[in-house]
């Protein structure tokens, strides 16, 4: 697990879709260094948003495209009036992002603050076409069954009961809660079963494209929602039963399956 892209441009790549949309107008050329750009907000809120990725486009290209070199100079010049010393040696190679994190296939996103009182701690999938913000953490190389231990009741309760806290929400991070987390051991059939059940899920919220990933994990308004309620308690059933749970367990009955294997693990790696 690590973070998203940084690209610290002073907002010269970001785009809105409206803002895309004229942009193209006057540089159609442009359309392929296009990517739709998730952090926290515009997972969990829907708000839709892009950004323009020259990183490695040829010298040839960039030429080819007035308005995109207009991008990369202001770029430049941001970071050449920073404070920063760090950020204004950056202006040396404007059409990069200060991190790069550019995953070759599908990732799982990993929004960093969770709600206490929910039920799941939403994430996403998202192929290799899109990019992410450092303001959400991702898992590269995934399949549709680590996506579904991962978004399953059996993990919210161990990341509620290991994670930092910021106020009263916990915070979801790669050291106290992804590393530690102990993965069942499951058969081929099983792993299969975790994995469709999983595409449930996401399919489920296809249904509700009106709605946000917001609204549809409100803990208050889930009963409006009953087709992804019902497709999350058939994949909770499934992940706990790799763990040897009954489905349904209460979360002290969980908590205690899963430090024993986290007890069991560390004293493998003392031996």
């Amino acid at each position: 697990m690590g973070i998203g892209n940084k690209p610290i441009d002073g907002g010269h790549y970001l785009f809105t879709a409206k803002e895309k949309a004229k942009f193209l107008a006057k540089e159609p050329a442009a359309e392929q260094f296009f990517h739709r750009w998730y952090g926290k907000q515009e997972f969990v809120n829907g708000y839709e948003r892009w950004v323009l990725w020259v990183g490695e486009a040829t010298p040839a290209q960039l030429q080819a495209m007035p308005h995109v070199v207009e991008r990369v100079q202001a770029v430049k010049q941001y970071r050449e009036g920073r404070f920063s010393v760090p950020t204004q040696k950056l202006a040396a190679t404007p059409t990069r992002f200060h991190v790069e994190s550019m995953p070759t296939s599908d990732s799982i996103l990993v929004p960093k603050m969770a709600l206490d009182r929910a039920r799941y701690h939403p994430l996403g999938m998202i192929g290799p076409e899109s990019l992410c913000s450092d303001l959400v953490s991702l898992i590269p190389g995934v399949t549709a069954y680590h996506f579904g231990v991962l978004q399953s009741r059996l993990h919210n309760v161990w990341m509620k009961e290991v994670a930092g806290r910021f106020g009263a929400n916990p915070r979801y991070s790669a050291g106290m809660v992804y590393n530690n987390f102990i993965w069942p051991e499951v058969s081929k059939e099983h792993e299969s079963e975790i994995a469709d059940l999983a595409q449930s899920v996401l399919d489920a919220r296809e249904l509700y494209e009106e709605a946000t990933i917001a609204q549809m994990y409100d803990p208050d308004h889930d009963w409006l929602y009953p087709d992804l309620t019902a497709a999350h308690q058939t994949l909770d059933a499934a992940v706990e039963r790799a763990y040897g749970l009954e489905p349904g367990e209460n979360e002290k009955a969980i908590v205690e399956v899963l430090f024993q294997g986290y007890a069991r693990a560390i004293s493998r790696i003392g031996k």
